[in-house]
């Protein structure tokens, strides 16, 4: 009797640890057909995705990640710049730049680095040393930084008015452009052979390298919070606090098209190749468009203010940051998170590899966080990558029934055997 009851004990547990998982998948899967739309209503749990995170010693105000993930580098209200390679937590290198820093970049490659600080200077690096090549001292606070993909070209915009363009081989501008206020956002084409910045004048100027004086400028009816540029400049996308969503093409200051989001738009992101644009909002939203019309592709809603966006170079991927301390992953395809992480604070700043698979996200609990979308957690069943995954988790019942089945066959056999041979006996 003690086999038998061996064997009966042995059948429970198996059929346990075979349920479990689907039990455990049914409560993490993020519906696709969920019917508001809304991370708020739905079972968020953190996935194991977290490669590892660094507490500085203050808020973290902007991240950037290389285009391959390999290399991430931070600034912080603690007056510092953190660089990191992806393999490991601690910082190869830090650089205090004796003013809180506001704003970093990073070229595709991660060989070189541009920083904006509030010590009025921009610093440039090379990855291999915490020594600046140059430093630049303008006359004010440094807002905002972009370089170009190979790092030949960096634009910084600052508090007195001034966007700057730099050569990678000098600390002197190439030029200089004043505005009537500052610029809260620049970017750059891949080349740097283009250049945009919006601002606090409610206008979005567009430049070609060669000359300070604007290409053509466009007028909204609010600050012009955040812009981006397609790798090729042939697209400029603007978001701002008329509500709007604005997309250009780089030959004209009319607009392709405008989409009213019915609150602030905090951050805006466009694909490499254009295709496809998202933006954050103070209602909460995230909102994926593709350029060729103006009616969102899909909506997703969190519980808090959305501050920051990023997507893949193929916009197939993105990420979200909000204000309820959650990192959320999205695809293209349907508005649902893919995976999620909760941060122990608001999420300032993120940026994502050119391929999706690595996020970094900066917070106001002032640690950095590097996420792997393709890490799972022991603890985390993800199937979800599936495309013929409905989110229900039945296309593993199949599989599920038959091991069952063949248990039980082995196990009754098992005690048959056992029972007739104790008969014998």
């Amino acid at each position: 009797m003690k086999k038998i009851k061996l064997i009966l004990v042995i059948f429970i547990l198996t059929i346990t640890l075979i349920i479990s998982p689907l039990d455990s998948k049914n409560s993490t899967k993020y519906s696709k057909t969920h019917p508001s739309n809304s991370i708020s209503n739905m079972d968020i749990k953190t996935s194991g995705i977290l490669e590892w995170s660094y507490k500085a010693g203050s808020i973290i105000t902007s991240v950037a990640i290389s285009s391959d993930g390999n290399y991430i580098v931070a600034g912080s209200f603690d007056n510092k710049t953190y660089f990191f390679n992806k393999d490991r937590k601690t910082p190869i290198w830090t650089y205090d730049t004796k003013g809180m820093v506001f704003a970093v970049d990073i070229s595709s490659d991660g060989n070189y680095i541009v920083v904006g600080s509030a010590s009025n200077k921009t610093f440039f690096f090379n990855k291999s040393i915490s020594t600046p090549l140059w430093n630049y001292t303008t006359g004010d606070v440094i807002y905002k930084v972009a370089i170009s993909s190979d790092g030949n070209y960096s634009v910084v915009s600052t508090f007195d008015n001034k966007v700057h363009l730099f050569n990678k081989s000098s600390s002197k501008p190439m030029w200089n452009y004043t505005a009537n206020d500052y610029m809260r956002s620049v970017a750059i084409s891949s080349d740097g052979k283009y250049i945009a910045a919006g601002g606090r004048e409610n206008k979005l100027f567009f430049f070609n390298k060669s000359s300070s004086k604007p290409m053509w400028n466009y007028t909204a009816n609010d600050d012009i919070y955040s812009v981006d540029m397609s790798s090729d400049g042939n697209y400029i996308v603007a978001g701002s606090w008329d509500f709007n969503v604005s997309l250009f093409d780089k030959a004209s200051s009319t607009p392709i098209w405008n989409y009213n989001s019915s609150n602030y738009v905090n951050s805006v992101a466009i694909s490499a190749d254009g295709n496809y644009i998202v933006a954050g909002n103070d209602n909460n939203n995230t909102i994926l468009f593709n350029k060729t019309d103006s009616d969102p592709l899909w909506t997703s809603i969190s519980e808090d203010i959305v501050f920051a966006v990023a997507i893949s170079a193929d916009g197939k991927f993105i990420a979200s940051g909000s204000n309820d301390d959650n990192v959320v992953y999205l695809e293209n395809s349907s508005s649902m998170p893919i995976k999620s992480y909760k941060t122990g604070g608001n999420v300032l700043s993120i940026d994502i590899s050119s391929d999706g698979t690595y996020i970094v996200a900066g917070c106001n609990d002032n640690t950095i966080y590097l996420l792997n979308r393709n890490k799972i957690s022991p603890s985390y069943f993800s199937i979800e990558d599936d495309d013929d995954d409905d989110g229900t988790g039945l296309d593993l019942l199949p599989i599920i029934l038959v091991v069952v089945f063949a248990t039980i066959g082995v196990c009754i056999v098992i005690i048959v055997v056992l029972i007739k041979k104790k008969g014998n006996n």
